[in-house]
C-alpha cells in the first residue's frame, strides 16, 4: 500500500466525509426509503428511514463497523463496506436484504474494498479496492465471482457510480496529482476528466436521467454541493455557506437531492431542491454520527 493511499484511508476513516459511496436513486416520490451510515447506538451502522426523515429502523450490528448503504435497483437488497479484524482499513463488501436479513460477504481479503454500487439491471457490482497495492476501481458479479479489475493506475481510484444507462461509470481520482471527477466506458476504457480546477472534487452522482452528475467540492474554500451536465459543463454551485456539505444523492425523481452536513460537532442528514438548493430541510437531529445518505431505488 503506497503512503498516499494510506493517508487517504485514515482522513476517511477519521472524518467520515472524504469519500463516500453514493449511487444513483429511482424510486419516485415521498414514500421511499433514504439508507444511512449512524453512531447513534455507538459504532457505525446501517438504517433506513422514510424519506421525510421518519420511521428510522436499524438494520446492521457489528463490532467493527458499516459503512457506504447503496440500494440496489429493485430496492429489496443493501450492498456496503464491513470493516474487519484489528486492522483499521481492512473491510469487505457485503449485501443484505432491505429489512437487514439475509447478509452476504461478497469480497474476502486483507485489502480496503470500499464504495460499493449496483448495475443498473442488479447483476453486477462496482467496487474500489487496494488489494494491487492502491486503491483501483473494480466489477465484480452480484453474488461476488467473476472479479475484474477496471483501472490500473498511481493515483486513488473511488467512487465508482454506474450511468442510468448501464454504459458509462463516474468516479473521482488524484491521478492528475489533486482529486477531480472523470467518467469511462464500463469496461475501464475511454477515461475523461469532467472537472478541471486544483481543488477536491469527490462524491458524483448521476441524475435519473443521466443528464447531470452532482458531487462535492471545496473550490469554493470548503465543501458545498455542485451538478453539472454529464460532459462536465454548465457547472452549478447549490449551497455556499460556512459548513461541510458533502455525500450528495439525487431523488429518483431528481427533484431533490440528500445530503450529509457538519455544522457543529456530528454530521447531520438534509434534503435540498436539486435545481438551485433552497428549501432545505434536516432529516435528522441527535448527537452521533449521521452520514453517506443512500436513497432507495424503488
Amino acid at each position: 500500500m503506497t503512503k498516499k493511499t494510506t493517508a487517504f484511508l485514515a482522513a476517511l476513516l477519521g472524518a467520515l466525509t472524504l469519500v463516500s459511496p453514493v449511487a444513483r436513486a429511482n424510486f419516485p416520490g415521498r414514500n421511499g426509503r433514504i439508507a444511512f451510515v449512524s453512531s447513534r447506538k455507538g459504532a457505525l451502522e446501517i438504517y433506513t428511514m422514510k424519506a421525510g426523515g421518519a420511521h428510522v429502523r436499524k438494520l446492521t450490528k457489528t463490532p467493527g463497523g458499516d459503512f457506504g448503504p447503496a440500494w440496489s435497483p429493485s430496492g429489496s437488497e443493501i450492498v456496503f463496506q464491513r470493516f474487519i479484524g484489528d486492522e483499521p482499513t481492512a473491510s469487505d463488501i457485503y449485501k443484505m436484504n432491505s429489512d437487514g436479513s439475509h447478509v452476504v460477504q461478497l469480497t474476502n481479503d486483507s485489502a480496503t474494498d470500499a464504495a460499493a454500487s449496483w448495475a443498473p439491471d442488479g447483476l453486477e457490482i462496482l467496487f474500489s479496492s487496494t488489494r494491487d497495492g492502491d486503491m483501483e476501481i473494480y466489477m465484480m458479479d452480484a453474488d461476488g465471482t467473476d472479479v475484474r479489475q477496471l483501472t490500473n493506475d498511481d493515483g486513488v481510484d473511488s467512487n465508482p457510480v454506474w450511468s442510468p444507462t448501464g454504459e458509462e461509470i463516474v468516479f473521482a481520482s488524484d491521478r492528475d496529482g489533486d482529486w477531480e471527477i472523470f467518467k469511462m466506458d464500463r469496461d475501464g476504457t475511454g477515461v475523461t476528466k469532467l472537472t478541471h480546477n486544483g481543488s477536491f472534487d469527490a462524491s458524483p452522482d448521476w441524475s435519473p436521467d443521466a443528464t447531470r452528475i452532482v458531487f462535492e467540492s471545496d473550490r469554493d474554500g470548503d465543501r458545498e454541493i455542485f451538478t453539472m451536465d454529464a460532459n462536465g459543463s454548465d457547472v452549478t454551485q447549490l449551497t455556499a455557506n460556512g459548513f461541510l456539505d458533502v455525500s450528495p444523492s439525487w431523488s429518483p425523481n431528481a427533484k431533490k437531492i440528500v445530503f450529509e452536513r457538519r455544522k457543529s460537532g456530528e454530521p447531520e442528514i438534509y434534503v435540498m431542491r436539486a435545481s438551485d438548493g433552497t428549501n432545505v430541510k434536516r432529516l435528522t437531529k441527535n448527537r452521533a454520527v449521521d452520514s453517506s445518505p443512500h436513497w432507495q431505488a424503488r
